[in-house]
C-alpha cells in the first residue's frame, strides 16, 4: 500500500489538504519504520560494507549540521530517509522470501494499466490536467519517475513469461502503453526516459536484435502520438515532452541547456561558486545552488549536488553505496533485470536533485532490487557460490 500511495500528494475534486496527505504519508512511513525495526533480527545484524557506508553518510550530515547550524528540517528528513533505507535493505536481506517469485501476489500489471488509462482519459478535464502537470502535488518529474517503477514491474511480469516475440509485443502494448501515455501527458521527461530505456533493455534482453528494433519502432510511435494529443500543453505552458527540441540560435551548448530544462546551466553556475575548500568539505545541505532563468535552483544532479553539499567524501560514499550491487554481482549486469533497473535509476540521478539516497517514494523498487541482490550475494558467499542472473 505504501508503494502505491507514495507518488500521490493531491487528489483532484477532493477537498483534502495536500499538507494533510503529506503528513499522513509521513506517519505511515514512520509506522513502517517501527514495524521493520520490530521484525528485524538484531542478533543477525552485522557491520557489513553497506551498513558502514550508511553510518558514514549519516555522520556527514550530523557533522555538517553541527558545524554550519543550518535549518534542522532538511537534516531530520535526510536522516529519516537514511534510516528507512537501511531498515528496508536489512529487512529484505534477512528475509528468505524471493520477491520476484511473489511479485504477482502484490502487483497487478493489468490493474495498473487500467488505472493509468483512466487517469489519462480524465486528464482532458482541466482540473485533472492541472493536477497531472503538478504531479498530483509531487511535481511532474517526481510523478513520472514514480511511474517508471510500474513500467519495470510490468515488464518483469510480461517478458520473462512470454514464449514468442509476438506475445511479448501484445502484452507490452496493452499493459505498458497506458503508463507511457500518462508519463507523456505529465510532461515529466526524466521518468519517461527511464521507462524508454527499460523497454529497450528488456526487448533486447528477451527478444534480441529483432526485439530491440521493434521496441524502437514502438516507442517512436507511442510517445510522439501521445505528445501530439496531450491536453496539458494547451493548459499549462512548458509541459510538452518535446519542448525546446528545435535549436534557436545562440549555439549548440545553449540549445542543450534549454533541452535539459537548464540543468546544465544550473550545475555549471553552482560549480563556479565551489572553491577548493568547498570541494573538500562541501557547503551544507540546501546551500549548493546555481543560477538560471532569473533565480537560484537546486542542482538537478544528485552526484554534483552531493559533491557541493558534502565534498569529495560525500560523493565517494554516495557512489560506493549506489554501485554496491555491481560490486557483488560482477559479470551479470547485462543479464539481470534488477541490475538494469539499478543502472537506469543511476542515470536518472544525473537529471534530478532528490533521488535514491535522498528520496524514498520515487525509488522504493530500486531499494527492493538493491536489497534482494545484496541478500542473494550474501547467501551465495556463505555457500561459496557465485551470483547468477535472476531469470525466470
Amino acid at each position: 500500500m505504501l508503494f502505491y500511495l507514495s507518488g500521490i500528494y493531491q487528489i483532484p475534486f477532493a477537498d483534502i489538504s495536500a499538507v494533510l496527505i503529506a503528513q499522513a504519508k509521513h506517519l505511515i512511513f514512520g509506522m513502517m519504520m517501527l514495524a521493520m525495526a520490530a521484525v528485524i533480527d538484531w542478533k543477525r545484524v552485522r557491520f557489513c560494507p553497506f551498513a558502514i557506508a550508511c553510518m558514514v553518510w549519516v555522520l556527514l550530515h550530523v557533522v555538517n549540521f553541527v558545524v554550519r547550524i543550518d535549518p534542522v528540517g532538511i537534516y531530520v528528513q535526510r536522516l529519516g530517509q537514511a534510516a528507512f533505507i537501511w531498515l528496508f535493505v536489512t529487512l529484505v536481506s534477512q528475509s528468505g522470501k524471493d520477491w520476484l517469485a511473489s511479485l504477482s501476489a502484490w502487483y497487478s500489471a493489468r490493474l495498473v494499466a487500467v488505472a493509468c488509462a483512466i487517469v489519462s482519459g480524465a486528464a482532458f478535464l482541466p482540473e485533472v490536467s492541472a493536477s497531472l502537470t503538478n504531479g498530483f502535488g509531487n511535481n511532474r518529474v517526481n510523478f513520472s519517475i514514480w511511474l517508471s517503477q510500474f513500467v519495470f514491474l510490468s515488464l518483469m511480469l510480461i517478458l520473462p513469461r512470454a514464449d514468442k516475440v509476438s506475445e511479448m509485443g501484445w502484452r507490452v502494448l496493452f499493459l505498458v502503453t497506458p503508463v507511457l501515455v500518462l508519463q507523456t501527458f505529465s510532461g515529466g521527461r526524466s521518468g519517461l526516459l527511464a521507462s524508454c530505456l527499460l523497454v529497450l533493455w528488456f526487448a533486447a534482453r528477451y527478444a534480441g536484435v529483432r526485439g530491440f528494433v521493434m521496441a524502437l519502432a514502438y516507442l517512436g510511435l507511442v510517445v510522439p502520438v501521445a505528445a501530439a494529443v496531450a491536453p496539458a500543453p494547451d493548459l499549462v505552458a512548458g509541459t510538452h515532452v518535446f519542448r525546446a527540441l528545435r535549436p534557436e540560435g545562440a549555439g549548440w551548448l545553449a540549445w542543450l541547456d534549454r533541452l535539459s530544462s537548464y540543468r546544465i546551466g544550473i550545475a555549471a553556475s553552482a560549480l563556479e561558486t565551489l572553491d577548493a575548500a568547498g570541494a573538500l568539505s562541501g557547503v551544507g545541505v540546501g546551500n549548493f545552488k546555481g543560477w538560471a532563468i532569473g533565480g537560484y535552483w537546486q542542482v538537478h544532479n544528485i552526484y554534483i549536488r552531493t559533491l557541493g553539499e558534502f565534498g569529495v567524501a560525500g560523493l565517494v560514499v554516495l557512489v560506493y553505496i549506489l554501485t554496491r550491487p555491481f560490486m557483488v554481482h560482477r559479470g551479470v549486469v547485462w543479464k539481470d533485470p534488477r541490475l538494469a533497473f539499478v543502472a537506469v535509476c543511476m542515470v536518472v540521478g544525473m537529471l534530478h536533485p532528490d533521488f535514491l539516497l535522498t528520496a524514498i517514494g520515487t525509488c522504493m523498487i530500486y531499494w527492493l532490487c538493491f536489497a534482494s541482490m545484496i541478500r542473494e550475494a550474501s547467501v551465495l558467499r556463505l555457500a561459496g557460490g557465485t551470483p547468477q542472473p535472476k531469470i525466470r
